[in-house]
């Protein structure tokens, strides 16, 4: 984490790069705080669900996962899933024009 000017940024730890591709651009998403929440939210309850799928013990108790229905069921709006589709037709976008310019 970093403190600049009193804002702070949550960087990845000192040493540790993002793995990105040689000349690709990444396709950046601005979440508010919320919306960060609650994809978190989706994160936790697709490994709960591929555990409990595979036979595997839950990594979250049953409070946890109560918490993040919750937290998906609050969202009042689908900001966040629109905000994702539109991540992804801009990488199928940029991925049809690499396809189609010759190099």
């Amino acid at each position: 984490m970093l403190v600049e000017n009193r804002r702070t940024y949550w960087t990845l730890a000192p040493g540790i790069r993002p793995y990105i591709e040689p000349g690709v651009e990444p396709i950046t998403v601005q979440l508010a705080p919320s919306e960060v929440l609650a994809l978190y939210s989706f994160l936790a309850l697709g490994a709960h669900f591929a555990a409990v799928v595979s036979g595997e013990n839950s990594p979250f108790s049953l409070s946890e996962i109560s918490n993040h229905i919750t937290t998906l069921g609050a969202m009042t709006s689908n900001t966040l899933t629109d905000k994702l589709a539109g991540a992804v037709v801009a990488a199928r976008e940029r991925e049809q024009l690499t396809e189609a310019s010759p190099e």
